[in-house]
């Protein structure tokens, strides 16, 4: 399997040269929208063609800058991100609201990162609080027909142990607070990220997995392209995962998982990451400044440098996957 992955991965960082190809869009890829200090960056995730297939943004309203994105073109997936009152079922409303004024609201998600306190920028929801509105407001839209996720943790044991004690709350109150997919957040390389996979598939066996933020953070650049690229081979040939988000909507200088690990460099231009994702070529990497246009979808690097980079990136790769 990690064979298979690394030539796909060799294969994947090749190809991504726009000397010879696109880089392949998938009918998984997601968008984070997060709320930056330049709202004007929104515009460059929503360029015809970009393989963007559905978005989300830690919230219940679509992003504005894409409220007039039909739901056919790019899929909004509201979240309720934490509970403030267990006997509140605003969201359910609000969800149906936006149903019978005609936006599809097909899937949505619950709760993120309960597990992890407000210090952490998680939302601190006790499994037993999380149970009471689960049953208020996703089990109505789930016999409406609208697909829920499970609450999503940090995947680890403390997170997977907050799983365990939500649905014996959700016992407790009659409810199975049955999920139609998985939702995941990992942060590593394509070893520790395959690790987790594992035991997701272990312990919730035949449920799909979306994996809504990956990235390896802190790393050098070519170490984070070389696994964004093992990491997205990994996702789109893996049957199992439904739907996957890369977290790194945003600019190196905004970033908080590593200057090389975002889809913008600091003035805004798309680095190569951002580039590939969105199904275009190399460009350059996070660490120097674009001058290309911003009209331009993407900006081909010389020939010596685009090989050069594969070549390293494809070296890279492989000890990555020897080690």
């Amino acid at each position: 399997m990690r064979a298979q992955l690394f030539f796909l991965s060799v294969i994947t960082f090749i190809f991504s040269s726009s000397v010879l190809a696109q880089y392949p869009n998938s009918p998984k890829r997601g968008l984070v929208s997060v709320g930056t200090n330049n709202p004007q960056d929104e515009s460059l995730f929503v360029k015809p063609n970009n393989g963007i297939t559905w978005y989300w943004n830690y919230g219940i309203s679509p992003t504005p800058a894409y409220i007039n994105i039909a739901q056919s073109e790019m899929e909004f997936v509201p979240m309720l991100w934490g509970v403030s009152n267990t006997t509140g079922s605003s969201f359910l409303k609000n969800v149906t609201s936006m149903i019978e004024k005609g936006r599809n609201i097909s899937h949505v998600m619950s709760f993120n990162e309960p597990d992890v306190n407000f210090t952490a920028k998680g939302s601190q929801v006790s499994p037993d609080a999380a149970a009471a509105s689960w049953i208020l407001n996703f089990d109505p839209l789930r016999k409406m027909g609208v697909k829920v996720g499970a609450p999503v943790v940090y995947a680890n044991e403390t997170g997977f142990t907050w799983l365990e004690k939500f649905y014996a709350a959700c016992e407790l109150r009659k409810s199975k607070c049955t999920a139609d997919f998985m939702n995941i957040h990992v942060f590593g390389n394509v070893s520790v990220i395959e690790e987790y996979l594992a035991l997701y598939k272990k312990k919730y066996p035949g449920i799909p997995l979306w994996i809504s933020e990956f990235a390896l953070d802190y790393s050098p650049v070519l170490t984070t392209e070389a696994n964004f690229n093992q990491t997205i081979a990994l996702f789109d040939n893996d049957t199992s995962i439904e739907r996957y988000s890369y977290f790194g909507s945003f600019r190196s200088s905004d970033s908080g998982v590593g200057w090389n690990a975002t889809m913008l460099d600091t003035m805004g231009d798309l680095t190569n990451i951002g580039s590939w994702y969105l199904g275009g070529g190399t460009v350059r990497d996070a660490t120097t400044s674009s001058t290309k246009s911003s009209s331009a979808p993407v900006r081909r690097a010389g020939g010596m440098e685009v090989i050069g980079s594969a070549m390293i990136g494809s070296a890279i790769a492989l000890g990555l996957l020897l080690s």
